[in-house]
Parts: structure tokens; sequence; C-alpha cells
């Protein structure tokens, strides 16, 4: 929709290859058995460019603001797929607190 309508936007894909937060809930409560959370390599910047958007791909943190600062020059759709190590902890799990406190 973006390239039919001519709308140039910067989409940032933070990639680390799986469904990281389910991966991690697998890694955390099944010791390490994953079904279905690592996925395969995809090529976003591929994707982009078969859609008639543009892409480029961050392997390295002093790469990102050069390619965030193509995006914002670009007048069509643009990918960034930033690739980011899978088995690193990018979030706090959730706490729970009690249920029936407000």
């Amino acid at each position: 929709t973006a390239v039919r309508e001519k709308t140039p936007f910067t989409c940032i894909i933070f990639n680390d290859v799986s469904f990281g937060a389910l991966r991690i809930f697998q890694t955390n409560l099944y010791e390490g058995r994953h079904i279905g959370s690592l996925l395969g390599e995809t090529d976003h910047v591929a994707l982009a460019r078969a859609y008639g958007a543009d892409g480029i791909r961050v392997d390295r943190p002093e790469n990102l603001k050069p390619a965030l600062e193509k995006a914002a020059k670009s007048d069509i759709p643009m990918v960034i797929d930033v690739r980011i190590d899978p088995w690193e902890r990018y979030y706090r799990e959730p706490e729970f607190g009690d249920f029936h406190k407000f």
C-alpha cells in the first residue's frame, strides 16, 4: 500500500531470526527446547525491493545512524533490517504481582 500510494516511511525490523519473546519463554520454561520459535533466514531487504520499496541491512551498531539518515532522505518506503543477537535477552521478564491488589 505504501509503495502504491507513494508514502515514504521507514519500517525498522529488529531481526533476531526468531519469535524472540516466545523463544526466551521456551528457553526459561522448557530447558531450551524450542518449538516453532526459531525461524530461518529472511532477506527483508530483497522482499522490500521486490515490492517496490528499498531496504538496508544493518549488521553493526555504528551503521544504524547512516541507515536512518538514508531512510529519512528517501522518497519511497524503506525497510531497515537491524540484525540483533538471537540469544541476547533484550527485555525483562514480566513480574506478576498479587492479583487481588489494585
